[in-house]
């Protein structure tokens, strides 16, 4: 009689619970996951992917976030960001495109990765006081 009782409440505790989110990476396995350059066949098929996404007829919202590969920084390119703002916490414009020529990376990123280095700093220093 008990067994009953929880057989017939367990459906309603599944209900309930929340359900472990589906992660979802950008990458086939660990090797490609550690390796420096993605595979350039892993790209393509991502994009297609998102194209495929976009083209199909279910009734969606029009305006739909694209989402944003993550830009993995190399070792030099962190330790000259480093020492870029170690000089100048606030570059100007001409110096940001000087940077991005140097190491490869769009403006954008370097001016995130700036907004993002005074963030962690002021929250470091809010933490430890």
């Amino acid at each position: 009689m008990l067994s009953s009782f929880w057989l017939h409440h367990a459906s309603l505790l599944n209900f309930v619970r929340p359900t472990t989110p589906v992660v979802r990476h950008n990458f086939r396995s660990i090797d490609e996951l550690l390796s420096l350059t993605p595979s350039p066949k892993h790209n393509s098929q991502l994009s297609t992917s998102v194209q495929s996404d976009e083209s199909s007829n279910s009734p969606k919202p029009s305006k739909k976030k694209t989402k944003k590969i993550r830009t993995a920084f190399t070792d030099e390119q962190k330790q000259y960001l480093d020492r870029s703002y170690s000089m100048n916490r606030y570059p100007d414009p001409t110096e940001m495109e000087a940077l991005s020529r140097f190491l490869s990376l769009e403006e954008k990123v370097i001016r995130v990765w700036f907004q993002n280095k005074r963030s962690r700093e002021k929250l470091h220093v809010q933490n430890s006081s």
